[in-house]
């Protein structure tokens, strides 16, 4: 009969599988790094040539070097509007938040992850104190999230289509502010002229591969707000994923008034959830 490991000996396997577990973290987070920014440098001078980006607004996101949670408008086709929002950060890398549906298909998911990235968790009832984004954001990290889900047809620019409440989740566990940033100008720049949709997927299937354009993008920063001040005037009784929802809710309007100055005619409200569509667009 096998000897019964003593207390002493469960204790230092734990504390060293604790250790090497941190380490393979630290290595981990130490090559992911290292290609986050040999690719920020090597599309830095044709972001710059392209899109001549812009910021504009609060630059709170920008200079804090505590923990943030960016909320951007997920518009521009070919993830243009992604580069050239992670282009303005220079002193720190933000880590993207790739959608469920990204971590599906595998070249995706690896390319993603060797930048740096997270996935959204599907269903945000399942989103814990131990989930990855909420730990990573607790560390102090800045993050990139698009609580619309899906990029958009040229036809539907500037429609800020209903918020998941994702977002508010991660903030509430994290303590996180939350930024809005409007992404102006990628709709123009990489439109997508149409493309089926299919549900759950966050993105069109588009015949020809829309061209990235060489139009001026505008960011415009929104002031930080906590998740307690998103629901300040939530009606009573209303239980979590409600609650969560009003919050993001909340969120989309903020939105909408960063877009408002730049495109006045086109942007508008959706109580549309987006990445459940279906159809030719």
């Amino acid at each position: 009969m096998g000897r019964t490991p003593g207390k002493l000996a469960v204790r230092f396997t734990d504390m060293a599988r604790r250790l090497l577990g941190r380490r393979v973290v630290r290595m981990t987070t130490a090559a992911n790094n290292a290609f986050y920014w040999r690719l920020h440098r090597l599309l830095r001078p044709l972001i710059d040539l392209y899109a001549r980006p812009e910021v504009a607004g609060n630059r709170f996101a920008l200079e804090t070097d505590g923990p943030v949670l960016l909320a951007s408008n997920h518009a521009g086709h070919l993830w243009w509007d992604s580069l050239c929002l992670l282009r303005c950060f220079t002193e720190r890398p933000v880590r993207v938040i790739g959608h469920h549906w990204d971590a599906s298909v595998a070249p995706i998911r690896m390319f993603l992850k060797k930048a740096g990235a997270s996935f959204l968790t599907e269903d945000v009832m399942d989103i814990g104190a131990d989930d990855p984004v909420v730990e990573r954001l607790k560390g102090g990290a800045a993050m990139l999230i698009y609580p619309e889900e899906s990029y958009h047809t040229f036809r539907n620019r500037y429609t800020v289509f209903k918020f998941s409440p994702h977002v508010a989740r991660y903030a509430e566990l994290s303590g996180a502010p939350i930024v809005p940033v409007a992404v102006i100008g990628a709709e123009e720049a990489a439109a997508c002229l149409f493309g089926y949709k299919k549900p759950g997927v966050p993105l069109h299937f588009s015949p020809p591969l829309p061209p990235i354009l060489p139009f001026k993008i505008t960011l415009q920063f929104g002031a930080p707000v906590s998740y307690g001040q998103l629901i300040d005037d939530a009606p009573q009784g209303l239980a979590e994923p409600e609650l969560w929802q009003f919050a993001a809710d909340r969120l989309q309007l903020r939105m909408l008034s960063l877009m408002m100055p730049h495109r006045p005619s086109r942007a508008r409200l959706s109580d549309i959830r987006y990445i459940d569509y279906r159809g030719w667009w």
